[in-house]
């Protein structure tokens, strides 16, 4: 059975992370929404523009990326997704130029939902096997959130 918290993450991967739908992030994001990421040079998100500038980077960076939802778990306000995302590095992301080299890792989100919106986030992903399979060894920030 899917609630109404696990149908927001649901739209949030297929709308947004996978149909480019980003017009919804005002939909299903609260315009505070706060996340944390390790990829982040801050390792903090705050607010729509920079979730919208993130995604906008990625998208750039693997336009060929997918996300699948490997795990689905709810408890009370907080959905707990484990995915997966492939796609192939063929724009510069920070200062990383483009590899041309295709990427599957996992990872997980813990998103916190009050009135059908995500209020907070908290993710966590395969840094080191990301950098390794761009065929870099060392474990630096990447991405910054206002890098656009």
């Amino acid at each position: 059975m899917t609630t109404l918290n696990k149908a927001v993450v649901q739209r949030v991967v297929q709308d947004i992370f996978n149909g480019q739908q980003h017009e919804l992030v005002d939909e299903l994001y609260d315009m505070k929404c706060c996340g944390s990421d390790t990829a982040i040079e801050r390792g903090q998100l705050q607010g729509e523009d920079e979730l919208r500038g993130l995604l906008a980077t990625y998208r750039r960076a693997f336009p060929d990326h997918t996300y699948e939802i490997l795990d689905l778990l709810e408890d009370g306000d907080k959905v707990a997704m484990r995915w997966r995302v492939k796609g192939t590095h063929t724009w510069p992301l920070g200062d990383l130029s483009p590899t041309g080299k295709s990427i599957e890792i996992e990872g997980f989100a813990i998103s916190r939902i009050a009135n059908g919106r995500i209020q907070q986030v908290w993710h966590q992903w395969d840094n080191m096997g990301f950098m390794k399979q761009l065929g870099l060894g060392d474990n630096k920030v990447l991405v910054s959130a206002m890098d656009q």
